[in-house]
């Protein structure tokens, strides 16, 4: 059962651990004063504003025991389709399931549902190799819950999804903005939510994007941090291709990581 006691205490710990003011974290996603009443355990968070608030904080919001709603439990099914339709290039199905999760009224948390159709009208543009559509509604998605310029990225917050949409918007059209998340992601705490779910990744596109840039002793530190990082974190999500980029600028690998290559060639792992 959720209780606004407790989830506000959690919201209460986390920020003051991490001293940070309420208009920091809770800026573009809800009101200071409709922060304070989540905080002070008069209001409860839908499920979608506790995790932005969560992430913002650096924390994975999946590790709090939260009952949803029936609304909020369908729109959580679309979303999981809609992820999956991406992931699998469909546009058709991507943009049917749009269509059924913009048709349903929202409640609370408008502006997090908002960036969350704008991102996925961004996708169907991107799957139709219309780059410049796609920036455009990735820019569009990111300011409904930040109004600071894209590379204003020093000291701020994030949640996942205004990080990975800054990621595509650098990964698209502008080089600069993308060594500066690697940068940003690099500085962070080991256990912050958002370097555990893009670090290696944003390392490996960073890189790859760099070649004619980057001294090789440049790009080998970066892939050799990100390798370090997955293997403290135990994560294997992104290591085969980090490894193929060892390999590609060193020219080898160590007996373990050729092993894990060969391994990934006969199971077919992506």
């Amino acid at each position: 059962m959720n209780d606004s006691n407790v989830i506000g205490a959690i919201l209460g710990t986390e920020r003051t651990n991490l001293s940070l003011t309420i208009s920091k974290v809770c800026d573009g996603l809800c009101s200071a004063s409709t922060y304070n009443r989540y905080e002070g355990g008069k209001m409860l968070p839908d499920k979608f504003m506790l995790s932005a608030l969560l992430e913002r904080m650096g924390k994975n919001s999946n590790r709090v025991l939260y009952t949803v709603t029936d609304e909020e439990h369908r729109l959580l099914d679309i979303r999981k389709n809609i992820l999956e339709s991406i992931e699998n290039e469909d546009s058709e199905k991507t943009r049917q399931y749009l269509e059924e999760y913009s048709s349903i009224s929202k409640t609370r948390s408008k502006n997090i549902h908002r960036q969350l159709e704008l991102e996925v009208s961004g996708e169907l543009c991107r799957m139709k190799n219309d780059t410049k559509g796609a920036v455009s509604f990735y820019k569009e998605a990111f300011e409904q819950t930040c109004k600071k310029k894209l590379d204003d990225i020093d000291n701020s917050l994030y949640t996942v999804r205004e990080f990975g949409l800054l990621y595509k918007i650098a990964s698209i059209s502008d080089h600069n903005l993308l060594f500066k998340l690697g940068y940003f992601l690099k500085k962070l705490n080991d256990n912050h939510y958002l370097k555990v779910v893009y670090y290696g990744e944003l390392i490996s596109e960073l890189v790859s994007e760099s070649e004619n840039r980057w001294m090789k002793q440049v790009q080998l530190e970066y892939i050799e941090s990100a390798l370090q990082y997955k293997r403290l974190i135990k994560q294997s999500k992104g290591v085969v291709r980090l490894l193929e980029l060892k390999k590609k600028y060193a020219g080898e690998l160590s007996e373990e990581e050729e092993t894990i290559l060969k391994f990934d060639d006969l199971l077919g792992w992506n």
